[in-house]
């Protein structure tokens, strides 16, 4: 028995931006639900936390944190966008990020991406808080 990480779609009917929901299931039963970003899988692993305020893309892309789910203890990640310079290899490592918030509109300038379209491509998952 291991952490899980629970991704679905919502039980209402198809909509153009349905919200697609998400649990973390620690081993000792207890669950935090948010919403999905990414594909709607089962994964399992290893909670591990990052108390960086910045960094997350290069974090994400950090092969030492493959097969693990990453919680960021800042509550904002993705404000800054995407960069392809900015990743330490050219896929996400981590098995799942958990975050209060993710920004899917990015305020820099030299963004070339929002967080959750190059983070998250379909064999990736997510759960943000909001």
């Amino acid at each position: 028995m291991g952490t899980e990480l629970r991704l679905g779609t919502a039980s209402a009917p198809p909509l153009a931006a349905q919200v697609r929901h998400a649990a973390l299931v620690l081993e000792d039963g207890q669950a935090f639900v948010g919403r999905a970003i990414g594909a709607a899988v089962l994964g399992q692993g290893e909670v591990v936390i990052n108390t960086a305020m910045t960094g997350y893309q290069e974090v994400l892309t950090d092969p030492s944190y493959a097969g693990q789910m990453l919680c960021m203890t800042y509550p904002l990640q993705g404000n800054y966008g995407t960069r392809a310079g900015d990743c330490e290899s050219d896929r996400s490592w981590a098995r799942g990020f958990i975050a209060r918030w993710v920004c899917d509109r990015p305020s820099h300038h030299s963004s070339t991406a929002s967080f959750g379209r190059r983070a998250f491509p379909e064999s990736a998952r997510s759960i943000p808080g909001r």
